[in-house]
């Protein structure tokens, strides 16, 4: 099975900036045979 890119917005805690902001979070999801589903966050970019 291949794996799949999701994206999402969410408020995200920064400790560079010591508070939460706004950002856009992408997962390459890739399935196993058993129905498990293993979750990678490759990039995340801020919106604010």
């Amino acid at each position: 099975m291949s794996p799949r890119i999701y994206v999402c917005e969410a408020k995200v805690f920064r400790n560079s900036r010591g508070k939460e902001v706004l950002c856009r979070l992408k997962y390459e999801i890739t399935p196993f045979n058993d129905g498990l589903f293993r979750w990678f966050l490759i990039n995340i970019e801020e919106l604010e």
